[in-house]
Formats: structure tokens, C-alpha cells, sequence
């Protein structure tokens, strides 16, 4: 287990169980074109068991500090971005992206509280925010994508995000 372990340790265990979680997401999307929902749902709740894992990262270095400014524009965000997606989204599927939704403004927010750890370098701290950001933009574009319209090179914009984002966590 992690108890009794160094905060970097926990980052470490916490990331690399993120990132497994992240790939079976990836396989899970590729394969929607066979049973469609339902591999974009096992695909979203792999994704959703990945970023909580990144929260218990990001949560094994944080300062005391609550962030409640970063956690409200997180949220705002989170709200305002499934009000959009809301009337393009079937019925069986509001309910998982919207807990997806606050999932990810969560991950975004404790990455947050990271920073100024006092036993966290400074340029890790600031990685794993933009990670973070990163993750949130390639989920942005990957949901206006498949729900609202299409967008010219969209799936293109979603990897570079996508991978930019596990990088900078990772890092």
C-alpha cells in the first residue's frame, strides 16, 4: 500500500495507476465503433477511475490550502461546459458526464493545491497544473466534438492535448 509512504511515492503510484486507467480508456474508445454507448461508457469510466487516481496524486502533495477561487473556476467551468452539451446528449448519458464533469474539475482543482508545496519542486508543481488544464481542454474538444459538431482536425487537437497532458502529470 501507500501508508507510511513519501508524498513523492504516493505521486508516483498514484500517477502510474492513473495512466493504466487512461490506456484502458483509449482502448475502450477505439472500441465504440463496435458497440457504441456501451464502449464509450467503459471507456468513460475508465477515464473517470484514471482521474481519480491523479486526485490522489495531486492530493498526496497538497498544502493546506483550500483554493477555493481555482475551485470555483473549475466548477463554473465544469457547469457552463455541460450546459452546453446537455440538449445534444442522450438521456442514459447526462448522468455520466456530468459526474464525469465535476470528476475532471476536481482533478483540475487538486492540482492546484499542490502548488507551493513546500516538498514538491516548484516546476513540478507547475507541470502538474498544465497537465491538468491540458487534460481539461482535450475533454473539452473530444465532448463538442462528438456531441455538438464536429470541429475541423478535432480528433487531431484531442491527442495532442491528450498525450501533452499525461506528459506534464507524469513528468
Amino acid at each position: 500500500g501507500t501508508a507510511g509512504k513519501s508524498p513523492h511515492h504516493r505521486y508516483s503510484w498514484f500517477t502510474m495507476l492513473g495512466l493504466i486507467g487512461s490506456a484502458f480508456g483509449d482502448g475502450f474508445l477505439e472500441l465504440e465503433a463496435i458497440g457504441k454507448d456501451l464502449f464509450f461508457l467503459l471507456g468513460l469510466g475508465s477515464f473517470l477511475v484514471g482521474h481519480w487516481f491523479y486526485v490522489l496524486a495531486f492530493s498526496s502533495e497538497f498544502v493546506h490550502d483550500r483554493r477555493l477561487l481555482a475551485a470555483v473556476v473549475c466548477y463554473v467551468y465544469a457547469t457552463g461546459f455541460v450546459a452546453i452539451l446537455w440538449p445534444h446528449l442522450k438521456p442514459e448519458l447526462r448522468i455520466p458526464v456530468l459526474f464525469y464533469a465535476a470528476t475532471i474539475a476536481t482533478m483540475l482543482w487538486s492540482s492546484t493545491r499542490r502548488l507551493r508545496h513546500p516538498h514538491t519542486h516548484a516546476l513540478s508543481q507547475r507541470r502538474g497544473v498544465l497537465g491538468a488544464l491540458l487534460f481539461v481542454v482535450s475533454d473539452s474538444i473530444l465532448a463538442y466534438d462528438k456531441f455538438v459538431t464536429r470541429l475541423p482536425q478535432g480528433k487531431l487537437m484531442v491527442m495532442v492535448t491528450y498525450y501533452s497532458a499525461q506528459f506534464f502529470i507524469a513528468l
